[in-house]
């Protein structure tokens, strides 16, 4: 059938940067060109370390190197609905000038778009779709990318394939600096709608219920968490597009995150979402409270929520901007009175909340069918491949530090990619909740194999021992403050 192992991981390196313009044609004419030498461009290390990526997962080699090699043939089926989602997640980066780091490349999606259109062989559509955060503005960010324009290009070369670029988000809003929301827009998101799922009680944060009137995701209104999540329901809004799907290929950015650890594949799975105030991201107060906000009581931090929460409720300007400047001077005491910590808003390391919804929201994708109904059998093929060209440490998310890491990571199971990927970036698995959960037993299972079960296929041979490498060979990323002396390799 030629479907990627789902207990195989190809890891490419030496992907040198990313091409300067788009439509980022591939920067020579190879024999499976799908638009041919109208459409070589200038040299495209991207273009050339997908193609590598796809023949190192065994796809399709009796025919490699010919004009019939078609590496996703049965992945991707003539008339099939193919989703291709990228990291969107900003338009601006907050620690540096531009957002490399930030988000999936356009080139990378380009590369990936051109082999999909080889398997559908005319015949299909293919969905690019996020739902980036609140305030993104997704016209600035699909252009920094060049994400639109590359396509734009295909779109207009291949007639008989529907290709459309989506923003799934149902709201986008207008923010002041530090985040205070200023103003709220409805959007269309996606133009085939949305479907409830409930997980209900099979829903991994169900060991939380007791304290679900607790759940909170930063600048979103809280009262719409109750809606969906209770001691007998977990909702999740899900763009149709993606359960229509005869195929998902994942295309995140290989980040390190505030709340999560690391953002890759499995995290990126939050884009699938058309509502962030539906997604719990932390429990609001400390550990003692019954919250994974921060660690330890604090006075002033329950202050600045309250505060944070009448925002929320008033339409005025001026008293948003007045109550934002009665929390920042709240902040500033830490200097005279230090905190015990400094975790705000969930970003610490013993946030217990966000990694259940982002195994939920992985446990939707691959096993929920079109009507939203949980199924223990997969409901669509799956490829997950990495952008790790400039990836991002430190501050991830949304302020991440440009890390020229070279790397495209690929396989057929989120799990095995996310902990290849974190041994790359110098990270314990075992250590971050959401890797060490994704291999527990559960049913459905995410990924039905073991750890040491996982196979490695790459162009540096260290690579193919990747468990077996020692930290100091690994690229050792920072991890966010919250994590920092947390989750490095030992040794």
């Amino acid at each position: 059938m030629n479907l990627p192992a789902e207990d195989l991981v190809a890891i490419t390196t030496g992907v040198s940067g990313y091409p300067e313009s788009p439509p980022f044609h591939p920067g020579e004419n190879y024999p499976e060109s799908y638009f041919g030498a109208a459409a070589q461009g200038a040299t495209n290390p991207v273009y050339s370390g997908v193609r590598e990526t796809l023949r190192l997962l065994g796809l399709d080699l009796e025919h490699y190197g010919t004009p019939q090699w078609n590496p996703l043939r049965g992945l991707v089926r003539p008339g099939d609905r193919v989703v291709l989602k990228p990291n969107l997640v900003r338009h601006r980066n907050g620690a540096e000038p531009h957002i490399l780091s930030l988000v999936t490349h356009g080139s990378v999606v380009r590369a990936v778009l051109d082999y999909v259109l080889v398997a559908l062989r005319g015949e299909g559509e293919v969905t690019i779709g996020d739902a980036p955060v609140q305030e993104t503005d997704f016209e600035s960010v699909v252009t920094q990318t060049g994400l639109r324009p590359a396509v734009e290009w295909a779109a207009a070369h291949e007639k008989r394939v529907k290709i459309q670029l989506v923003d799934f988000r149902k709201e986008r809003a207008k923010m002041l600096e530090g985040g205070v929301v200023l103003a709220r827009e409805t959007l269309g998101g996606d133009p085939k709608g949305f479907v409830e799922v409930d997980l209900g009680k099979r829903s991994w944060l169900t060991p939380l219920a007791v304290d679900a009137e607790k759940f909170r995701v930063t600048n979103y209104d809280k009262n719409t968490m109750p809606n969906a999540h209770d001691a007998e329901h977990n909702r999740y809004l899900i763009a149709r597009s993606v359960l229509d799907a005869d195929v998902v290929i994942n295309l995140p950015k290989m980040k390190t995150h505030g709340k999560a650890g690391i953002t890759c594949t499995l995290k990126n799975n939050v884009g699938i979402n058309g509502h962030k105030s539906w997604l719990p991201h932390h429990r609001d107060g400390s550990r003692a409270e019954g919250g994974d906000e921060y660690e330890h009581k604090s006075v002033r931090k329950q202050l600045i929520n309250r505060l944070n929460d009448q925002i929320e409720k008033t339409g005025s300007v001026l008293v948003k901007k007045a109550i934002r400047t009665g929390g920042a001077l709240i902040r500033r005491t830490r200097h005279l009175f230090p905190l015990k910590d400094e975790y705000v808003e969930g970003a610490w390391h013993g946030n217990d909340t966000v990694w259940r919804m982002v195994l939920d929201l992985n446990r939707v994708l691959l096993n929920v069918d079109r009507q939203g109904n949980l199924q223990p059998n997969r409901q669509r093929r799956y490829l997950g491949l990495v952008d790790g060209v400039i990836a991002g440490e430190g501050e991830g998310p949304l302020r991440p530090t440009s890390k020229a890491a070279g790397l495209l990571i690929a396989g057929g199971n989120p799990v095995p990619i996310d902990l290849a990927c974190a041994h790359l970036m110098g990270l314990d698995w075992r250590k971050i909740p959401l890797l060490r959960e994704s291999v527990a037993p559960s049913d459905p299972a995410l990924f039905s194999g073991r750890r040491d079960q996982v196979r490695f296929a790459s162009n540096h041979p260290p690579y193919t021992r990747l468990f077996d490498l020692p930290a100091a060979e690994t690229l050792r990323f920072i991890p966010p403050s919250g994590w920092l002396g947390k989750i490095e390799l030992a040794n």
